[in-house]
């Protein structure tokens, strides 16, 4: 999702064989929309724009909030809100680059179920140390996410005001759930410069994965 001269643009970048493909999932859920292909204006917004990259907190298997729990909003709205205040010579910039998830993250979900979590232990009569554990308190969100599919995900924000970078990804504290996951800026540890080739390329970076029902609440 992009904003430049204060218009608010959704775009998707896809690889060649799959364009047929992409528009035709994206006219079945909106009838009405209207797709023109365009020139990657990256290239030429990019020198602007401070980038950072939003990362979950917490291993995959913990689950974020998903539509179902927002009943009374559209949860687009918390960032739309804030690429709508665009200052007419401002740029800000939402990506979501996705590729395919390691073959083993909802495996680790199911050992974290298995082992459970520990509630302290005693000494028994020959003076050895007894580990009691117990279900994990978020174990049903934690079942319910690694029974879906799910894509790698790394997620960017750019902006051409630097104060708005902060600002932008605060508003993805909405999706935190009390029991699971939460998102946080990172911001480059190696130089904006870089920072800026890889959003141009939609590099694929994280390895932690966002469900189907996640990134559709997104």
């Amino acid at each position: 999702v992009g904003v430049w001269e204060q218009k608010i643009r959704f775009l998707v970048t896809c690889s060649s064989y799959l364009v047929q493909f992409v528009i035709s999932q994206i006219q079945s859920t909106y009838p009405l929309v209207v797709i023109v292909p365009i020139e990657d204006p990256l290239p030429s917004l990019v020198g602007k724009l401070t980038v950072g990259e939003l990362a979950l907190n917490l291993a995959s298997y913990y689950p974020l909030k998903t539509w179902a729990d927002f009943r009374d909003t559209d949860p687009m709205n918390t960032y739309l809100s804030v690429l709508s205040k665009a200052e007419p010579s401002e740029v800000m910039w939402l990506s979501w680059s996705l590729s395919a998830p390691p073959t083993n993250w909802a495996d680790a979900g199911r050992s974290a179920i298995d082992r459970g979590r520990g509630m302290g232990g005693n000494f028994n009569q020959n003076k050895q140390y007894i580990e009691r554990r117990g279900s994990l308190p978020n174990q049903r969100g934690i079942e319910e996410k690694i029974a879906q599919g799910g894509f790698a995900v790394t997620a960017r924000v750019a902006t051409s005001n630097p104060m708005r970078l902060k600002e932008l990804s605060a508003v993805f504290g909405v999706f935190a759930r009390p029991d699971g996951n939460s998102w946080k800026l990172v911001r480059p540890l190696w130089g904006m410069e870089r920072a800026r080739k890889r959003l141009i390329a939609r590099a694929h970076k994280s390895k932690r994965v966002v469900s189907e029902a996640e990134l559709a609440t997104l």
